[in-house]
């Protein structure tokens, strides 16, 4: 028979214990993604694409924008990056004609 005492925290700490562990485990996990010498995915401008279209698989874009109400302001989003890059395409044909009326005067 052997007596233990403050069995009552060891719950706690196994826990603790666990959730450390698992911390380390992901976090090395991390380190090595990002640091890899062949396959860093910091030296890889698709990672964050090829990753999403993996990860979304054959779900169509209703079908996220249920799931996921922040995906579903998707197509909000594209439309005001569209709308921006019209106004910076418009902008820059504006000031070449600017140049060409500064040069000619």
């Amino acid at each position: 028979w052997i007596a233990v005492n403050g069995c009552d925290t060891l719950y706690k700490d196994l826990v603790d214990s666990a959730v450390d562990l698992l911390t380390l485990h992901i976090g090395s996990k991390m380190y090595d993604m990002l640091y890899e010498p062949k396959h860093a995915i910091r030296k890889n401008p698709e990672f964050a694409r090829n990753l999403f279209e993996k990860m979304k698989g054959e779900k169509n874009d209703a079908f996220l924008g249920t799931a996921f109400p922040s995906l579903g302001q998707r197509k909000a989003v594209e439309t005001e990056i569209s709308r921006q890059e019209a106004e910076i395409t418009e902008m820059a044909a504006s000031l070449e004609q600017f140049k060409l009326a500064l040069e000619k005067a």
